[in-house]
């Protein structure tokens, strides 16, 4: 299960985490001083805004990565080639729809955020910033391809080492601006920048290494209506994401203030990091699930493979959620300052609620595998619309947290419920034996580090951080 690839991997998924870490909790209380509240609160508006436009890459990440491990489990070089031909030229239409839809939105920005964007000096840094995404992001779409042939071809590692020289690079390009002219501007053009420079190193490395073949053998309509169908559910799994997390971003700018994006902001910078490092793991075994789906896996062995998936998740997501509950509160007025106290209670109603499709998430990949996500993926859509009314109205009463409690009510309603009926009926999972996997004996964990932190919560001022200094 672990392969050579797979463990050096998760290795580097944590090594450039860490430098995520270094970015988020040690350069962003910077950013926030040096951009200012209501700056460092554009600059995360724009961002996410500008992320909706990697809805029209329309899933087709993870069926590079599906398809091109299942040609190579099937030693289909043809296929493969035919496939990648007829993937690449979606992805061109995909680029040029991307820079239309981005210049368009681009100039509507005063409109859009009539509410938050009220001088004409932030409107023209959002203009600016919104267009640069734009550029970084149809190019991306582009590279994006032949990340995922390098995934498909389960090579993990070189990826990986990329990410982390781009991170080492967009720190040190971070701090350089810090010190010498901070703008939300210039920040979105390092994330920008590097995340290009990062694309063209994967795309000359896949076609150099596996001396790819992109050609275009015939035109195949039935090939084209199954990726598209694979693609399409994958797209909607993707809005579910948008819309629980980054919508929220979005409804705050339309229903508050440049402040409280800001202090939304930084709750879904530590929400985002926490999902990525538990589910860093569960990213690598997607080429694996579609091998074990060609060949057969009989329904007990499917089983067992998302239960460890989901085991190691759980004791990872775990103790992110109890160490932030313990201590979350007195770190976020440690590192962020003064005005973003309500980004804890954000923070924890977001972790929370992740929890349970956090720790099932290994049935990502089976169903990936077995090209059996539509219905999930079907009732995670229509969840996050749900979210959407809920955030709105919520927001009205109770402000971040309303925003933040729509889209937990949905994602609860959703995974905890509704998802594990379709896991049981549509695919035959046996839940109980998942259940087992997943729990065997670490209730026992999380009792006893539930009691140490509480205790350390007692010690020193009812801090760690008062512990430490000391």
């Amino acid at each position: 299960m672990f392969t050579r690839q797979i463990t050096i991997s998760w290795f580097l998924n944590y090594v450039n985490m860490g430098l995520g870490f270094v970015f988020t909790l040690c350069l962003i209380p910077f950013i926030i001083r040096g951009l200012g509240q209501e700056e460092f609160g554009l600059f995360s508006l724009v961002g996410a805004f500008a992320g909706y436009l990697t809805l029209m890459e329309f899933g087709m990440g993870a069926t590079v990565v599906r398809y091109v491990a299942q040609y190579n489990a099937q030693n289909d070089k043809k296929g493969r080639e035919n496939f990648l031909a007829m993937i690449l030229l979606i992805h061109v239409g995909v680029a040029a729809l991307i820079l239309i839809s981005g210049f368009s939105l681009a100039f509507y920005m005063d409109k859009i955020f009539a509410a938050s964007l009220t001088d004409q000096a932030d409107v023209r840094k959002a203009v600016t910033m919104m267009v640069i995404l734009t550029v970084s992001l149809a190019f991306c779409s582009l590279t994006n391809v032949f990340v995922g042939i390098l995934t498909g071809y389960e090579q993990f590692i070189f990826p990986r080492v990329i990410s982390t020289i781009s991170w080492v690079g967009r720190i040190a390009a971070t701090i350089i601006i810090l010190v010498q002219a901070p703008t939300a501007v210039a920040m979105t053009a390092i994330t920008a920048g590097f995340a290009m420079l990062a694309g063209t190193i994967n795309t000359a490395y896949a076609i150099r290494k596996y001396r790819v073949g992109v050609f275009l053998h015939a035109w195949k309509t039935d090939l084209l209506r199954e990726v598209m169908s694979f693609s399409f559910y994958n797209f909607l799994l993707q809005i579910m994401g948008l819309f629980y997390w980054n919508i929220g971003v979005v409804i705050v700018g339309i229903r508050l203030s440049v402040a409280d994006v800001a202090v939304y902001g930084v709750a879904m910078q530590l929400n985002l990091l926490a999902l990525k490092f538990s589910a860093s793991i569960n990213d690598l075994f997607l080429p694996h699930a579609t091998k074990k789906a060609v060949n057969g896996s009989s329904v007990e062995e499917t089983t067992r493979f998302a239960g460890k998936i989901g085991r190691i998740i759980l004791i990872l997501y775990g103790a992110i959620c109890l160490g932030f509950l313990f201590f979350g509160e007195s770190f976020i007025n440690f590192w962020a300052g003064p005005g973003f106290e309500d980004a804890y209670y954000v923070t924890l109603i977001a972790l929370f609620a992740a929890a349970i499709p956090r720790i099932q998430s290994g049935m990502n990949n089976v169903m990936k595998a077995m090209n059996k996500q539509k219905i999930p993926a079907l009732l995670y859509a229509g969840a996050g619309l749900l979210s959407l009314p809920l955030a709105w109205w919520l927001s009205k009463h109770f402000g971040l947290v309303g925003v933040i409690s729509g889209a937990a009510t949905a994602l609860i309603l959703c995974n905890g419920i509704v998802a594990n009926i379709y896991f049981a009926k549509g695919l035959g999972i046996k839940l109980g034996l998942m259940f087992r996997v997943l729990f065997d004996r670490i209730w026992i964990v999380f009792i006893v580090a539930g009691i140490a932190g509480y205790a350390l919560t007692g010690i020193a001022g009812n801090t760690v951080l008062a512990l430490l200094s000391q």
